[in-house]
């Protein structure tokens, strides 16, 4: 994405997560490109994935203390 000139960022609110790219609109067709490649393609190694569920894990059970 970077060399494509794009910049992509994220958020995360109580019910969603959004991402976001930001980039010219003539390289509509590259960025369309990589991100299909992404969806289809995607493989995440199992550690990381283990360390990415106890962070999304940590962040729901933090949003529920504040709840209560």
């Amino acid at each position: 994405m970077k060399k494509a000139g794009a910049d992509s960022n994220a958020y995360t609110s109580d019910d969603r997560t959004v991402y976001h790219t930001v980039f010219s609109k003539e390289d509509l067709d590259q960025i369309m490109m990589l991100e299909a490649d992404r969806f289809q393609n995607l493989k995440v190694p199992i550690d990381l994935f283990k360390t990415e569920t106890k962070a999304v894990l940590g962040e729901y059970n933090k949003n529920a203390a504040n709840r209560s």
